[in-house]
């Protein structure tokens, strides 16, 4: 499947917004990798294809902040093995503003139902605020052309008000009659929120493909979608599962390793495994961990008695002279590979995290 990675801030030209060093950037996880932004490579692995906006575009390779370093890289390495599928958002768009604007306005007559979700939204970023403060003070303190501290103080007052509306859940209307000055910022705030999501269902719908956003916007989604765009998310959250009961120490660190796996013909099965565990089918726990080691001890000590035979079963061919040796080598490889193959083939995802982490050491960012 393709997936469309949103571009933050489409279609919002304030001042508050194009002065953020997430303007027009895609996506990434609510973490850091040092004092960089990280891609989500779980999210990666589940597309053969990315779609990306040609202003983001532009403007990760050309115009970014510094802490979108690693993401260029990222994207520049999937262009480059024809991953990127390049588009315009703004153009795709079209003549659906005016629906999406009016759609807005009518969601704002009932704001009482979005203070929740704007809650959660707000403390999802907030949280990632205060790491950003802990982990990557040169992040959190850059100013300049992209003002850092202005967009998190931005952020800050989204907060109070939010709280100050939570405060008084039970009674919303008269928090917002009782606090005219506050109303409008309120509403503003909305108003951003909802157009961006509007406008990110709109082109994933126009283009028949899953998105991939800021996880903290995922709760305005899943009341949009009501649980319909929540699939991915869980994949999501289900492949990362994955490599924490299956390679604890491991994590896909850096672009030549994700090209390294998504290149891979046994990509299909670690798909088609993470999708049996979003349905129900399998789940991703100690037990399940402990189940494909064994098989994984098992089939390779089969492989071991097979080869062991196998040599024994050809050791008349060393005794040629001259070419005994090699050819007896070359009959062995030649008999025991396909062997190998249809004993690995069923647990072949493993193998493929298993030579991914192999080389590991050697990758770089």
């Amino acid at each position: 499947m393709e997936l469309l990675l949103t571009s933050f801030g489409e279609g919002d030209e304030s001042h508050a917004v194009v002065t953020n060093p997430f303007y027009r950037m895609p996506p990434t996880m609510l973490a850091l990798r040092g004092r960089y932004l990280q891609p989500d490579y779980a999210a990666l692995l589940l597309a053969d294809a990315v779609v990306l906006d040609e202003a983001s575009y532009d403007r990760l390779l050309h115009r970014r902040h510094w802490s979108y370093n690693i993401v260029a890289k990222t994207v520049r390495t999937l262009e480059a093995e024809g991953f990127i599928r390049l588009t315009n958002y703004g153009q795709l768009i079209g003549d659906q503003e005016e629906t999406i604007k009016a759609d807005v306005e009518h969601e704002l007559n009932s704001i009482r139902e979005w203070l929740p979700i704007l809650a959660v939204a707000v403390e999802r970023w907030s949280a990632f605020v205060e790491l950003t403060r802990m982990q990557s003070p040169a992040l959190f303190l850059s100013d300049g052309d992209f003002s850092v501290r202005a967009a998190l103080a931005h952020v800050s007052k989204i907060a109070q008000v939010t709280k100050d509306a939570q405060a008084t859940k039970d009674t919303p209307d008269l928090y917002i009659r009782s606090w005219p000055r506050q109303t409008p910022q309120l509403v503003d705030v909305l108003r951003a929120y909802l157009t961006y999501v509007h406008r990110n269902i709109a082109l994933s719908r126009q283009l028949r493909i899953p998105f991939y956003d800021w996880y903290d916007y995922q709760p305005f989604y899943e009341r949009k979608l009501r649980g319909s765009g929540k699939r991915l998310h869980d994949q999501m959250d289900d492949i990362r599962k994955l490599f924490e009961v299956s390679f604890p120490e491991f994590a896909v660190r850096s672009p030549r390793q994700l090209i390294k796996i998504l290149t891979d013909r046994r990509i299909v099965e670690l798909r088609e495994l993470v999708a049996s565990a979003t349905r129900g089918d399998v789940q991703f726990d100690s037990d399940f961990a402990k189940r494909i080691l064994f098989e994984v001890l098992a089939r390779e000590q089969s492989i071991n008695r097979y080869r062991s035979i196998l040599s024994y079963a050809l050791l008349p061919l060393g005794f040629i002279p001259r070419f005994g040796t090699p050819l007896q080598k070359a009959a062995e490889e030649a008999i025991a590979r396909p062997y190998e193959h249809t004993q690995r083939s069923v647990i072949s995802w493993f193998y493929l995290l298993s030579e991914a982490r192999e080389g590991e050491n050697t990758s770089t960012v």
